[in-house]
């Protein structure tokens, strides 16, 4: 039962890191998969991206109290 404790946390921490916000893991990753895709507009598109995900992550936590 510990071990798989242990594993949902890791994943969730795993998951958590590869979300495309820009100071984590995943807004790096996304940023330069965005930067190959589209070499004029990769930065904006990542950061819109970026902004998204922060919007949803904080509508999610505040969603319970509204």
């Amino acid at each position: 039962v510990l071990f798989f404790f242990l594993f949902l946390i890791n994943f969730g921490v795993g998951l958590a890191n590869l979300l495309p916000i820009g100071p984590l893991d995943g807004g790096r990753m996304w940023d330069l998969v965005f930067k190959r895709l589209s070499k004029k507009h990769g930065k904006r598109i990542a950061s819109y991206v970026s902004w998204f995900a922060l919007f949803l992550l904080i509508a999610n936590f505040a969603w319970p109290f509204v």
